[in-house]
């Protein structure tokens, strides 16, 4: 970026930017109160400066100016290099936490930024992201490669983009949407709207983002805390593991409690057993019926609490309100089951013992079956 200020009659162009780009334009260096010319000698010197500041986590920008005259168009050449700054921009504490619990949920976490690749990797091993020595790909080399290269740099267990322009961003997007991954990208600038728009789900920072950015992402963080977005993640896992849990529990007790009813209007008068809708063997048939829906759906209810771990390792314990909703249903069956008004209310009728032997086998079964389900599953996975 240049700016051209007046300054007593003068005009003098400021440049600032990435140091291999000022660099490239200067000429001349500010030394001592003077410029001299910029050898390679001190070049090299300028060059190892910006390295080191990098790979403490700085970002570098090379400064550098000169005079213009009034009839100059080619005015980004021949500058004058001032000299580096490096500038801190220290992550948040909780940023590593973060990555961490992203890894454990299974998330994977890719660096795309503008930087510089050694300010990247210090950034990247300060939160946690990278552990080894990871592959660093700059936006020079990514432009090289064909479509197929880039399918294999992204398997590597740890990768760093670094120097990348907008455009590049979203070819990201699209080579890791061919490989069957969903992705979410972060970011906040204009340079971040093509990749933004073109993946699943595009995070834009609602302080510090540009407009841009916003229009173009699915979702706006109004704190910019990446930590912001695993809560979100973690918090959607468990609003879809519970309602996938709750329609496996009660499909499968709708099943056993349907089949009997639709049996019996097809063909009651087979199933009367020579008694009437009032007489005491079919209205203790009909509890016998209710008692064993319940007694699956007490067993169901804890089978149905993991898709694939075994409920001995779960175990029965953890969820006070489960407890609560199994003791009110187990009290609810007794009350009609055992009570004169229950029995009145819902044409029941007082099951005896032996009735119960027929009914605690099959959800002995019920258990047995999921378990075996549940083991095959592991296996497989």
């Amino acid at each position: 970026m240049s700016v051209i200020v007046a300054d007593g009659g003068r005009r003098v162009l400021y440049c600032k930017g990435a140091p291999e780009s000022v660099m490239g334009l200067c000429d001349g260096v500010w030394l001592q109160g003077r410029g001299v010319a910029l050898d390679k000698a001190t070049q090299e010197a300028y060059r190892r400066g910006a390295e080191d500041m990098a790979a403490a986590g700085l970002r570098v920008l090379a400064l550098a100016c000169r005079e213009l005259a009034d009839d100059e168009r080619e005015q980004e050449a021949g500058l004058t290099l001032l000299g580096l700054v490096g500038l801190e921009d220290p992550p948040r504490a909780e940023v590593a936490q973060a990555v961490a619990r992203c890894r454990e949920a299974g998330i994977r976490v890719i660096m795309v930024t503008g930087d510089h690749p050694r300010t990247a990797v210090a950034i990247g091993r300060e939160i946690g992201l990278l552990r080894g020595e990871p592959l660093v790909v700059t936006g020079d080399i990514l432009r090289r490669m064909g479509a197929g290269e880039l399918q294999l740099t992204l398997d590597a267990g740890e990768v760093v983009f670094a120097r990348v322009a907008a455009e590049q961003k979203r070819l990201l997007v699209e080579a890791l949407q061919r490989k069957g991954e969903v992705v979410a990208v972060t970011g906040d600038g204009v340079n971040d709207a093509p990749a933004l728009k073109r993946a699943d789900v595009g995070i834009a920072m609602g302080l510090a983002g540009t407009d841009v950015a916003k229009e173009a992402a699915d979702v706006v963080l109004l704190d910019d805390h990446f930590a912001t977005i695993v809560n979100a993640v973690e918090e959607g896992r468990a609003v879809f593991d519970n309602i996938r849990k709750f329609l496996t529990y009660i499909l499968t007790s709708n099943i056993p409690e349907i089949i009997p009813y639709l049996a019996f209007v097809l063909d009651a008068s087979s199933w009367r057993y020579g008694e009437s809708t009032g007489g005491a063997l079919y209205r203790e048939a009909t509890t016998a019926c209710l008692a064993g829906i319940v007694a699956a759906q007490v067993v169901n209810v804890f089978l149905c609490r993991h898709p694939r771990r075994s409920l001995f390792a779960v175990g029965l314990g953890g969820n006070r309100l489960l407890w609560a909703g199994v003791t009110v249903e187990l009290a609810l069956l007794g009350w009609i089951v055992y009570t004169p008004s229950g029995n009145w209310l819902f044409g029941t009728a007082p099951l005896r013992f032996d009735a119960w032997l027929y009914m605690l086998p099959g959800a002995l079964l019920l258990l047995l079956a999921e378990e075996g389900r549940k083991a095959l599953a592991r296996r497989r996975s």
